[in-house]
């Protein structure tokens, strides 16, 4: 039995992937001074972990991303991630006092005591202690990053619409909620909340941070990889949400397409995507609505009475963007680039880039 486990809660867009992708480049630097990183958790964010504590018949994408599809495939797939995982720590070494998960799956997928409980008893079979942390950020800055995570995995939803989402009821926003949950089952002593906010964190940095909080006894860390994982701008949603509307998540025989995925991360990697605002009038109002509850968790906590974000800035949508020709060269080139690759006959090249460039430039 390994002696501790860190579990940290990725909540969205507070560096949670850039973190992952530093422990995993660092993972020999780490492995040399006892610290493990798995691979049996999942390459994607730790997700297969999150995964296999959802209950049975849950429908979450990630079973469907797979082709699992009903709890024989479900039971095949647990039996399958405890038997990798296992092995993993069986050959991870005496030399390991601490292993490291990390994924954001644990914020959005992990809503009930009852799967976070499985996960605790999943661990404590296998750790003698278990330590728990996470970052937060304000809610309607979350709101903002999950409705572009959500418009890249595929959803049409306007911002409005997506934005009654986030009231206090809710489990993903607010976080006394959520987080007395992680608290009730794994003990307060063993959970460490953090505020993601440059100006707070040592070094500016989540994963200095990260190392400083807990510290991780490691020499010789890189810290050269920029941030990953950034949110889309007004313009980037705008334009994943007409592929969305063109090229479904899935085909009618229930698997991933792969094109749309590999188009919607090519047109996210461009500047232009990273451009523009949507318009957020009630992001005061968010701020507002979830000021009790997260003054409560700050004193509970954070050791403080006071609410440990500040207020956001009111985004009217007064600056509009215009798509240069430079820009639209670029954009067309990508679109022509990732559909002019073999195709299924149902989806050729000429009906994947017609239907597309019908729906951007002519609105048809």
């Amino acid at each position: 039995m390994i002696e501790n486990l860190i579990i940290h809660i990725g909540t969205e867009k507070t560096g949670s992937s850039t973190l992952q992708k530093f422990l995993v480049e660092n993972r020999l630097v780490l492995m040399s001074a006892g610290y493990g990183v798995l691979e049996s958790t999942g390459a994607d964010n730790d997700r297969s972990l999150a995964a296999y504590c959802l209950p049975l018949d849950s429908r979450d994408d990630f079973f469907k991303d797979k082709l699992i599809l009903n709890v024989r495939d479900r039971l095949k797939f647990n039996v399958d991630f405890v038997r990798k995982f296992d092995s993993e720590l069986a050959e991870i070494g005496e030399a390991v006092h601490t292993v490291i998960i990390t994924s954001e799956h644990f914020h959005s997928r992990l809503v009930s005591e009852e799967s976070i409980r499985f996960l605790s008893e999943f661990v404590a079979s296998r750790f003698n202690r278990v330590k728990v942390v996470s970052y937060f950020r304000e809610q309607s800055a979350l709101l903002l990053s999950y409705y572009s995570t959500a418009v890249k995995t595929s959803s049409v939803e306007d911002f409005e619409a997506f934005s009654e989402r986030c009231h206090t009821e809710s489990l993903y926003f607010n976080y006394y909620k959520m987080f007395s949950l992680w608290r009730a089952v794994f003990g307060a002593e063993n959970i460490v909340a953090r505020i993601y906010d440059r100006n707070k964190l040592v070094g500016g940095d989540i994963r200095k941070d990260f190392v400083d909080v807990l510290s991780l006894d490691v020499q010789n860390l890189g810290y050269s990889s920029n941030d990953i994982n950034t949110s889309l701008g007004g313009v980037g949603i705008n334009l994943i949400r007409i592929i969305n509307r063109s090229f479904p998540r899935y085909d009618k025989n229930f698997k991933l397409d792969l094109y749309r995925l590999r188009l919607v991360q090519a047109i996210s990697e461009l500047a232009i995507s990273r451009t523009g605002e949507i318009s957020f009038l009630v992001a005061v109002d968010i701020y507002e609505n979830f000021s009790s509850s997260n003054i409560r968790f700050s004193e509970e906590f954070l050791g403080s009475s006071l609410n440990p974000f500040s207020a956001p800035k009111i985004n009217d949508d007064s600056n509009q963007v215009e798509i240069s020709e430079s820009d639209l060269y670029e954009l067309i080139e990508v679109v022509v680039r990732v559909t002019s690759q073999k195709h299924d006959s149902k989806k050729s090249y000429y009906f994947y880039l017609k239907a597309l460039m019908n729906k951007l430039f002519f609105n048809r």
